[in-house]
This record gives structure tokens, C-alpha cells and sequence, in this order.
């Protein structure tokens, strides 16, 4: 029975990176005129973009080394350092690779290499130009599996970290930069979707061999594949004709004459009254979607209280999947813990479930997500003194953002993860978080909305803003001292390349507190955190 459960549990399939990126995908393939902060990261050219890896590569490094010799964390550091600088040395490894593949001048000489394999006759400039973007597309794509790979590695490895008394700080810091990386990969996602979507490559197909390349690409005579034309607004932001009468080359697109699919999940299970027009809602109004089991009491009553953050949108064809999901599930993890201890728990915990498929964990998963929501607005309250007005604050910090703290909490502690058993003997890790956020509506509903306050009151509404603006100002100033205390005491100005502002953001989270700065960015309308 061991080695059974051995050979289930040896590859936990996590979140799916092949799946993100596809649902990424869909969502930038609606309209390519919108130039999104991670497509205009490329702007200046494939190679120039993933020189971000080494920046965040040089701040892990130095956050490290900055804690050596602090007692009880030297040890750690010391015993795992190896495992953390392979990682970093192979992605600095993967970069200085393929950041020469990438180079312009490198990846049109490889398109004029390959373009008899899409083309006939004489080279043309803008036939080459396409070529060259299918190159980069594939070079790219390659570059972001392998260098995702080893950030996850990296990743899960600076768990130990947190397991010290005094280790959390340092995992935080740390774990913001990784936060940082990965955040990028997903970037890079979407500007893989981007040109999918130029190339005529549809979202499902994008895991083609390079060998297929000629056959999932489709050319346009009429539209401009120049890589710098891409990034400009109008006609070059767009993708080329849906229907396929203007396909030219010796080859056409495999999905011949559809267009590329656009996004099937529609938001609105909680929705804004009065987004499509005037609002008609009466104070007090439930709003309810046949589809989801949330009721949720929208208690203010104009423009400003009745749209996000004061209410989360909700996902039905997610949440459905993620209550079916939490049925099949055995197992989630309430604390964070050694890899070796995770896989008993593990392993008892599925013997049960395979034993009896009523032991699901979906009832206790809800009652820790609902404490687990207590104890993040309890931390928040307490922080900014709040207590007198426990529940107004609340109101006013709004599901959303307590969502977003909660979620980040999970992530930051590698918690809150569930593990269902599926076909083939398959397990598979994952978040369900239209489900927290259909827990936060409840548990406003119970322990907010049942008071009598004066919700629509501007007034209360800014006496909050002001009392959080205060406690920001002050924090801030308090961390800029430290900053240029440690700055001077680890002299690192000194440093070649070092730079103030990236060495601060590394360590927001550390310093501030990530629910803090959630609701920092709630309440304030600039401040460092945007």
C-alpha cells in the first residue's frame, strides 16, 4: 500500500503553469490593442526583458548574504546556501543563454535560415519580419518553462527558512523577491499570448513542437510584423484579419477560418447595481445569482459603496468547480511544514479519504478559511487601532481587499493549499480562491452587515481614511531611517550596481506587513506600494 501511495503522490500536479497560461491567454487574446504592462515589458526587445531574471537574481543574493552571520539563521543559511546559489547560477546560466538567442540580430539571422521552411521564392522584408517573430516566440517560450522551473525550485527550497523562530523575516524578504520573478514569467505569458494571437497560433495549440511551426502560424500580407510596430497603438496594437481568405506562404493557419476563442467564464455573481445604468437598488437589497449559494447584502446605497472594494465579483463556472474540487479533496495544509512531514500527512490522510469519500475536507477547509479571515482583520484592526470602531472599519476596508490579505497570507505561508484525488490516480495541488472569496462574502454578511451603521456616511467614511494616511506617513518615515541605517552599517553603496530603490521594495512586505500595505493602497491614493 506505501509504494502505491508513493507512486500517487511522486508528482502532485500543482496549479497547472500550462493551464495559467492558456486561461492568461484567452483573456489577452479579447483585444490586442491592450498593451498591458507585461506585453510593453518586451517593448525594447525580447533580450533586454529577460535581464529582469538577473536583477531579481542580485537582490536574492543580496538579501542572503545580508543575514549571514545572525546566529540561529547562519546556520540555515549555511546548510541550504548550495541549493539556493544552484538555482540562482542556473538562471543566471539560462539568461546569458538565451538572451543571445533572442538578440535581434540573432534571431533574424535564424529567420533567414528558416525561411524557405515557410515560404517559397525570394525573401521579402515583411515575410522575414514574421518569421523572426515566430522564432521568438519559441526561443522565449522555451527560456520562460526552464526559467519558471528553477524560480519554483527556489521557491519551495526557502521553506526551511520560515520553519526558525527567527526565520520569518528573512523568508519574507526573500519570498518577495521570488514573488517578484514569477510575477514576471507571468508576464512574459502574456506577451507569449500577445504574439500567439499576431501569429494566428490559437491558445490551446501553443505547446506545439518547433517542427509545427509553419503549420499553427498564419501570415497576413497586409499586416506589418515589424517587432517595433507591434507596440504602437492602432492598427499595429491589432491582430490580423479573423477570416482566412488573406493567409498567403505555403501554409495556413490549423485552425483554418475561426477566430481565436475568446474567455467562456463571464464575471457577475455579485454584482455593482446600477453598473449598466442608473441604480435601482433599495437599501438592504440581496443580491443572489442562481448559480452561486452566496447571499450577500450590498448595504450602501451610492456610486461609491456599491461597486469593489465593497463587494468581489465572483466567478460561478470557478466557484462551482472549486465546491466540487473541495468534495474530491482529502487534505489541505493549516501550517506550514517540512516536505517530508507534508507527505505523511499526505498519506494518511488519502488512506482515509479512499477508505470512506465522505471524509472530504469541505466543510473544515470553510471554518479555516472563516478564521482564518477573523484572525487577518483582527491583525488589522489591532495595527491601526481600531478596535472602538471595529465594524465600520471593516465596512469600509471592504471584502475585496480582505481577500487579497488572506490570499496573500496563504501564499506568504505556503498555506491554505488543497490536494484532491482525481482520474488515473492522480493528485493535484490547489487554491481555491473563488471559494475564499465567496467565504469573505459570508462572513461579511454575519459580522459586519447585521449592525446598524451608517454606511453611506462620508464623513466616517474619511475620519478612516485620515486615521490610516497618518499611521502610513509615520510608518514610512520610520522605515526610511532604517533603511539608511542599514544602508550605512552594511555599506552598501559601495556595492557595484547596487540600487536604494530595489533594495527597499525587496523588503516592503518584511518591513510594512503585506496586509498593511493591502490596506495602505485601499485607503491612499499614491502611495510607495503603487
Amino acid at each position: 500500500m506505501d509504494k502505491d501511495l508513493d507512486a500517487i503522490l511522486a508528482n502532485i500536479g500543482g496549479d497547472a503553469d500550462s493551464e495559467k497560461s492558456r486561461e492568461q491567454a484567452l483573456r489577452n487574446g479579447k483585444n490586442t490593442a491592450e498593451l498591458t504592462p507585461g506585453i510593453l515589458a518586451f517593448r525594447e526587445g525580447a533580450a533586454a526583458a529577460i535581464g529582469n531574471h538577473t536583477e531579481f537574481c542580485k537582490n536574492f543574493r543580496m538579501i542572503s548574504i545580508e543575514k549571514e552571520g545572525e546566529g540561529e539563521l547562519d546556520d540555515i543559511i549555511r546548510q541550504y546556501k548550495y541549493t539556493f546559489i544552484r538555482s540562482i547560477e542556473n538562471i543566471e546560466k539560462l539568461y546569458g543563454d538565451y538572451s543571445i538567442v533572442l538578440d535581434a540580430r540573432a534571431v533574424d539571422k535564424t529567420a533567414r535560415k528558416e525561411y524557405s521552411r515557410y515560404f517559397e521564392g525570394f525573401e521579402e522584408r515583411n515575410r522575414l519580419n514574421f518569421v523572426a517573430l515566430v522564432e521568438t516566440f519559441l526561443v522565449l517560450r522555451e527560456f520562460n518553462s526552464l526559467v519558471r522551473k528553477e524560480w519554483l525550485d527556489l521557491d519551495r527550497s526557502i521553506g526551511v527558512i520560515n520553519l526558525s523562530s527567527k526565520g520569518t523575516p528573512l523568508f519574507q524578504s526573500l519570498n518577495s523577491v521570488l514573488e517578484g520573478a514569477l510575477r514576471f514569467c507571468g508576464e512574459t505569458d502574456e506577451f507569449l499570448a500577445f504574439l500567439g494571437r499576431i501569429l494566428k497560433i490559437l491558445p490551446d495549440h501553443f505547446d506545439f513542437l518547433k517542427s509545427e511551426a509553419p503549420h499553427q502560424a498564419a501570415y497576413h500580407e497586409d499586416f506589418s510584423y515589424d517587432y517595433s510596430e507591434l507596440f504602437n497603438p492602432g492598427p499595429y496594437g491589432e491582430a490580423p484579419p479573423k477570416d482566412g481568405a488573406e493567409a498567403s506562404g505555403r501554409f495556413a493557419s490549423s485552425s483554418g477560418t475561426e477566430s481565436v476563442p475568446e474567455a467562456a467564464a463571464i464575471e457577475g455573481a455579485v454584482a455593482a447595481p446600477g453598473e449598466n445604468g442608473p441604480s435601482s437598488k433599495r437599501d438592504g437589497e440581496t443580491l443572489k445569482d442562481e448559480h452561486c449559494p452566496t447571499s450577500f447584502t450590498v448595504r450602501g446605497t451610492r456610486p461609491w459603496n456599491t461597486r469593489e472594494p465593497y463587494i468581489i465579483r465572483l466567478n460561478t463556472e470557478k466557484l462551482t468547480r472549486d465546491g466540487e474540487d473541495l468534495l474530491r479533496s482529502f487534505y489541505f495544509i493549516r501550517t506550514g511544514m517540512e516536505e517530508k512531514n507534508l507527505e505523511g500527512e499526505l498519506k494518511r490522510s488519502m488512506l482515509r479519504f479512499m477508505r470512506d469519500g465522505e471524509r472530504n475536507i469541505h466543510e473544515s477547509y470553510s471554518e479555516f478559511v472563516l478564521k482564518a479571515i477573523s484572525t487577518v482583520i483582527q491583525g488589522i484592526v489591532d495595527f491601526f487601532s481600531a478596535a472602538d470602531i471595529h465594524p465600520l472599519f471593516s465596512y469600509h476596508l471592504g471584502p475585496y481587499p480582505v481577500y487579497m490579505a488572506v490570499l496573500e497570507g496563504f501564499l506568504t505561508g505556503g498555506t491554505g493549499y488543497c490536494f484532491k484525488y482525481g482520474a488515473g490516480n492522480r493528485v493535484t495541488r490547489f487554491m481555491p480562491q473563488e471559494f475564499i472569496k465567496q467565504q469573505v462574502l459570508e462572513w461579511f454578511e454575519h459580522n459586519v452587515h447585521v449592525f446598524d451603521l451608517p454606511f453611506d456616511s462620508i464623513q466616517e467614511y474619511e475620519t478612516i481614511r485620515r486615521m490610516v494616511s497618518k499611521k502610513y506617513f509615520s510608518e514610512v518615515d520610520e522605515k526610511n531611517r532604517k533603511l539608511d541605517e542599514l544602508i550605512e552599517s552594511k555599506n552598501l553603496m559601495a556595492e557595484m550596481g547596487f540600487d536604494r530603490t530595489e533594495f527597499y521594495r525587496a523588503r516592503w512586505k518584511e518591513w510594512f506587513g503585506p496586509a498593511n500595505i493591502i490596506v495602505y493602497n485601499r485607503f491612499i491614493e499614491k502611495t510607495i506600494f503603487k
